[in-house]
């Protein structure tokens, strides 16, 4: 026996924590169908680089059914993907191998790593 779902039994399904906007079901009549949503976006400004593009750091994921999540990073320049991270854990390593080299940019050049 085939069990439907239908879209009362959807609305249920509560958002996804830290979601800034969830999209609608992609398929309510497809039960391995899932939703879209997205958290906060964070823009590093480069205007002062006019062959350079912004950065922007977004966090988003995939919803299904039964709750279930899975959440990614992405890094876009001037709207063009550069990077996804499949988690937090990937990418809060991925930022402190950056810490790590700002730190280091700055001792080379004889100055404190505290500084901008």
């Amino acid at each position: 026996m085939t069990t439907t779902i239908t879209t009362e039994d959807l609305a249920n399904v509560p958002d996804p924590a830290g979601a800034t906007y969830v999209a609608d079901w992609d398929n309510p009549a497809d039960p391995a169908a899932g939703r879209y949503f997205r958290g906060t976006k964070r823009v590093i400004d480069r205007a002062d680089d006019p062959y350079k593009g912004d950065l922007e750091v977004k966090s988003w994921g995939v919803q299904a059914r039964e709750g279930d999540v899975r959440r990614y990073v992405d890094v876009t320049e001037g709207g063009y993907e550069r990077l996804t991270f499949s988690g937090a854990v990937d990418a809060r390593q991925f930022g402190e191998a950056l810490i790590a080299a700002a730190d280091e940019v700055h001792q080379m050049a004889g100055r404190d790593p505290g500084i901008a």
